[in-house]
């Protein structure tokens, strides 16, 4: 029978306890990256993105028409010579707004597909939380190259949200972590004292950013029909002073 020294019960409870609280941190990082934020896109790009796309499409001409007036009023420009010089001078805008295009596309693709339920989600999550554990090559650095790519195998089946076929990963759980050296031990738990601590900054990092922080707006309806109100206030505006701004043009 294997005897266990008090100090080495201590260390092995306590590395153990940390990397199942790790672990935990590592599903939450994920289950935002790669579900709760994708979801929240979504649901920001079908309500509202559609209509600051167009907005910025909009805003996007007003600036061009008035660099254009610029050019022809105060520089004497050649009106032929405008489209290669307004060209050049927005090519970085106009990357931005058909990246936002693509997006608000990307979207509308996504919703015709079937979401995962929250039960689904859930339920994934239980069984990716126990193989974090096991497989992260953050938590476990001695992984073999066969677990590390099972661990990728295991992440995109997460990320597919494919409950199926992540339980069949179950029954690969190892057995908890054990050094021959009382060292070791201490090392390792200063490790992952330091991970813990890096993954929850993570954890805070992406609930301060978008898409995250448009959550609490989305669900509140009064706040939501307002910004609504608000873009749809400033388009009318923008398509007024485009036409005024065309108008103008007309006259070289």
């Amino acid at each position: 029978m294997e005897i266990i020294l008090p100090e080495y019960a201590k260390y092995i409870y306590e590395i153990n306890y940390l990397r199942i609280k790790v672990a935990k941190s590592l599903a939450h990082r994920d289950a935002l990256k790669y579900h709760i934020c994708k979801y929240i896109e979504l649901d920001y790009m079908l309500k509202v993105g559609a209509l600051e796309y167009k907005q910025m499409i909009i805003e996007n001409k007003v600036e061009k028409a008035k660099r254009m007036l610029y050019y022809l009023k105060e520089i004497n420009i050649h009106p032929q010579e405008l489209s290669a010089i307004i060209k050049k001078e927005f090519e970085e805008q106009d990357k931005k707004i058909a990246l936002m295009g693509e997006t608000v596309n990307d979207a509308i693709d996504m919703s015709l597909k079937k979401i995962p339920s929250e039960d689904e989600i859930i339920e994934i999550n239980s069984y990716y939380l126990v193989l974090m554990k096991d497989y992260s090559p953050e938590i476990n650095l001695n992984n073999t190259e066969e677990e590390n790519n099972l661990y990728h195998e295991i992440v995109s089946t997460y990320k597919a949200c494919n409950v199926k076929a992540m339980k069949k990963y179950e029954k690969l759980k190892k057995d908890e972590l054990f050094f021959d050296e009382l060292e070791a031990y201490r090392k390792e738990k200063i490790r992952l004292q330091a991970l813990l601590e890096k993954v929850n900054n993570e954890i805070v990092e992406i609930k301060n950013k978008f898409p995250y922080t448009e959550k609490i707006e989305l669900q509140d309806e009064n706040l939501f029909r307002r910004r609504k109100e608000s873009i749809n206030t400033k388009i009318q505006l923008l398509e007024t002073e485009l036409e005024e701004l065309q108008k103008e043009l007309k006259k070289f």
